[in-house]
C-alpha cells in the first residue's frame, strides 16, 4: 500500500485537493489539504454510488451513512431530471451522439 503523502501527492497533481499552509502560534508552517472545485462536482457521482449501495448491496440493517441537508436536515438523494424538470428512470435514458462525438467509419471500425 502506498504512503499516505504519496497518496494526496497524487489527489493534488490530477487537480482533486490544494495544499495550503498554515501556521499555529509557535509551530512551523504546516500544509492542509481542501477539495478543489473539481472535487466538489465529484460529490454527486459518490452520492449516487453511496445511494446504489444502500439500496442493492445492504444487509437490511439500514445505510451506514445519511447525507443530509444542511440547511434543513432532510435526506438528500440523487436523481435525473429531464431538462423539461420532469423526474426521470433510467430505462427512459436513451444515449444519443454529442457535440463532441467523433465519428468513425465502418471500415475504421473493423481494423
Amino acid at each position: 500500500m502506498k504512503p499516505r503523502w504519496v497518496r494526496l501527492r497524487q489527489l493534488v497533481d490530477v487537480g482533486l485537493l490544494e495544499r495550503r499552509t498554515y501556521q499555529e502560534a509557535g509551530q512551523r508552517g504546516r500544509q492542509e489539504y481542501h477539495l478543489t472545485p473539481r472535487a466538489q462536482d465529484l460529490q454527486w457521482v459518490l452520492a449516487a454510488l453511496l445511494q446504489y449501495g444502500d439500496t442493492h448491496l445492504g444487509d437490511g440493517s439500514g445505510a451506514p451513512v445519511v447525507l443530509r441537508h444542511a440547511g434543513c436536515g432532510g435526506h438528500v438523494q440523487v436523481a435525473l431530471h429531464c431538462s423539461c424538470g420532469h423526474k426521470v428512470a433510467g430505462g427512459e435514458v436513451e444515449p444519443t451522439p454529442g457535440p463532441g462525438a467523433v465519428r468513425v467509419s465502418a471500415q475504421e471500425g473493423a481494423s
